[in-house]
């Protein structure tokens, strides 16, 4: 590893191949950066050259880890994470605010499409919420996992996790990710929309994704420019599970109709309007659950 005065601060092996990421990454490798102890930015050089996709990694001392129980780190959307890296306290994807929303596209077995993705002529506000694990694109279906195991761990442990403890207290954050999902579900037209920005970008390598680029978060509503290659990065598409009011696939309708349950009987007492709208919500996703047989089965 190279500091940012161009000397060398630790060198660090690299052992075998893990594996494929997918058909365009074919080697994977694990780096140990324990070795490092000083705060500053770090380029990572293999075989004297620097790595053409090295985007100068941040280490910060272990002295400032992040509180496992106070975390929101990984927030996005203009809410500033808890905190005390002064680089993580940026706003970031201010411009989930006005998504545009796109229609899903056919794939080839490593996630990428062809040509362009082609939008639907609406745009919603898809802020908030948080990142998903190991990229920045926000997905229903992971985070009503996790909305759904804070608010039960809320409502069966409320002295462990809930009102009752001073230091563990998910009340808020499981709000959090609710106001996110309620903003992903439009009860108006019972559309559902279940993912937010692209990992793999088009077949021909001319529209490139998050997965493609190593960056800070606050740097992607700009990124690149007006550099065509990047324009879901700096605009991330939104896609729906299913047109308005028709049947949605039961592992998302499922999850999150159990995440309205939830909130109905979290909140019914301390935000009942909050507690009244999941309740009308839940219903209405669980009605529009796909139960039927699949051809074939």
């Amino acid at each position: 590893m190279i500091n940012s005065d161009g000397a060398p601060v630790d060198t660090i092996p690299i052992g075998p191949s893990l594996g494929a990421w997918n058909g365009r990454f074919g080697h994977v490798y694990r780096l140990d950066f324990t070795g490092v102890t000083t705060d500053g930015t770090y380029t990572i050089s293999a075989d004297g050259a620097t790595h053409p996709g090295s985007r100068s990694p941040r280490r910060r001392p272990s002295t400032r880890r992040i509180s496992p129980t106070r975390s929101t780190s990984t927030r996005t959307s203009g809410t500033a994470p808890t905190t005390s890296h002064s680089a993580a306290l940026c706003p970031g994807h201010l411009n989930d605010g006005h998504a545009t929303v796109y229609e899903t596209p056919p794939v080839d077995a490593n996630g990428n499409f062809r040509g362009d993705l082609t939008a639907l002529g609406e745009t919603i506000d898809a802020a908030g919420g948080w990142w998903d694990a190991g990229d920045y694109l926000k997905f229903v279906e992971t985070t009503s996992y996790v909305v759904a195991l804070m608010l039960a761990g809320v409502k069966t442990f409320p002295a462990q996790m809930g009102p009752g403890s001073a230091d563990a207290n998910f009340t808020s954050e499981a709000e959090f990710g609710l106001e996110w999902l309620m903003e992903m579900w439009n009860h108006k037209t019972e559309t559902l929309y279940y993912q937010v920005g692209i990992g793999a970008g088009n077949t021909t390598g001319t529209i490139l994704s998050d997965h493609d680029i190593w960056r800070l978060p606050q740097d992607d509503d700009t990124y690149g420019g007006t550099n065509p290659a990047f324009k879901y990065v700096r605009d991330r598409p939104v896609f729906e599970a299913a047109p308005a009011g028709s049947k949605i696939s039961p592992n998302l309708a499922g999850r999150l109709a159990a995440d309205f349950g939830l909130c109905y009987q979290v909140f019914r007492t301390s935000s009942p309007s909050l507690a009244d709208s999941c309740l009308v919500d839940g219903e209405t996703v669980f009605g529009l659950a796909k139960t039927s047989m699949w051809p074939g089965c």
